[in-house]
């Protein structure tokens, strides 16, 4: 019986000892990965940072948030709450209708040009509240195939919280708030601090909404998502063709993504999209390709927001989705659709030889950065 009573009580602190051990593990562990996420791009692993998988339950979810933060924000803690700054701005609104200008998003075309152009004067009013309160624009009309109810749901979810637009006040409503940004944040740390705040603001009210949230919980983001825009802009369908199988290819080397979806609008351009497949394909034989013809105007935005890497087209549609991502965005130009709507730019460079069609090697340059806000080095490689 002593025996027995010695061999339970060695078992028992054998296994305090182990349990110990784990809780002296796990939390250096997690300091790894954090200083893991902190680490700068170099060449060799342009877009190699952390990406997670929003698969399982809603702390997976959760995780995604967070780690999209961390990676893309690296915000001083003194950072505003952009609904604390909503609520101060209409607070100091002293009068009935307000010494401030009251302005609203006002547009009926496509929801990438709306979703543009909302964040452009939404931006404004938080980097001068001094003169300006952003309304709750109407969710009159969509174009381009997206659904009315969903557009509501989706807009009305972003800009919930900010005034709704009081009827006998003066509101300017336009279509976006470029000019205005073009003069407030060249060279401006604030300017950039508030597009990586409002982002974060965004991101967490996208999760929110029931269908988009079980698109992010179900759906596995290991993947590269080409976007081609043509429809009634076939002009611009073409745009960086010529130098997109060797881009496509040098991204796959770099991250080791061995698949790629092509997304477009439109069945009529189905034939010239099957020919730049069959280039890539040509290019990197190993790479399994997969189009996708109009379907869910919301998915595919969804799959544009989560995908691993995200090459733009000249499309509004594609560059809104850039507005919300984590992970790595791609254009053979710096300004996408000319910087569309507050100047919006890939901070970051690569050059890479190629051979072309006559066997000549050719120096192609494409433009890349991860999340929204960063400024021109930011995060690029240093050395």
């Amino acid at each position: 019986q002593v025996s027995f009573g010695c061999m339970w009580l060695v078992s028992l602190i054998g296994f305090i000892a182990h349990q110990l051990m784990l809780f002296a593990i796990i939390p250096a562990s997690l300091q790894l990965d954090r200083r893991v996420a902190r680490d700068s791009v170099t060449r060799n692993s342009i877009l190699s940072r952390p990406h997670s998988r929003s698969t399982g339950d809603d702390g997976s979810l959760v995780r995604w948030k967070q780690d999209c933060d961390q990676h893309c924000a690296n915000l001083d803690k003194r950072s505003p709450d952009i609904k604390k700054l909503i609520n101060a701005n209409i607070s100091a609104n002293s009068t009935s209708c307000g010494e401030k200008q009251l302005i609203s998003q006002h547009g009926i075309d496509g929801f990438g040009h709306q979703l543009l152009g909302l964040q452009s004067c939404v931006l404004l009013t938080l980097l001068q509240p001094e003169n300006y309160i952003f309304v709750q624009k109407e969710l009159i009309n969509v174009q381009h195939g997206f659904g009315l109810g969903t557009y509501r749901k989706l807009i009305g979810t972003l800009q919930e919280d900010f005034p709704a637009s009081p009827g006998r006040c003066e509101v300017v409503k336009s279509d976006h708030c470029f000019e205005q940004l073009q003069r407030i944040c060249p060279y401006n740390g604030k300017c950039a601090m508030m597009k990586k705040v409002l982002s974060m603001y965004w991101r967490d009210k996208i999760g929110k909404i029931p269908i988009a949230k079980k698109f992010l919980l179900n759906h596995k983001q290991d993947e590269m998502v080409v976007h081609l825009r043509g429809g009634d802009r076939k002009e611009v369908l073409y745009h960086g063709w010529e130098t997109l199988p060797s881009i496509v290819k040098e991204l796959c080397v770099l991250t080791g993504t061995a698949k790629v979806s092509i997304l477009f609008e439109e069945s009529a351009d189905e034939p010239e999209v099957s020919k730049l497949r069959k280039s890539i394909q040509h290019t990197v034989p190993s790479l399994r390709i997969r189009q996708f013809i109009g379907g869910s105007a919301l998915q595919m935005w969804l799959r544009m927001v989560t995908a691993k890497i995200l090459v733009l087209s000249q499309s509004s549609f594609s560059l809104s989705a850039a507005l919300f991502r984590c992970g790595y965005t791609v254009s053979v130009d710096r300004y996408p659709l000319g910087g569309r709507y507050d100047a919006n730019a890939l901070p970051c460079s690569f050059n890479m030889t190629s051979t072309g069609l006559h066997e000549a090697d050719q120096t192609i340059e494409f433009f890349w950065g991860f999340c929204h806000g960063l400024e021109p080095g930011e995060g690029c490689k240093t050395d």
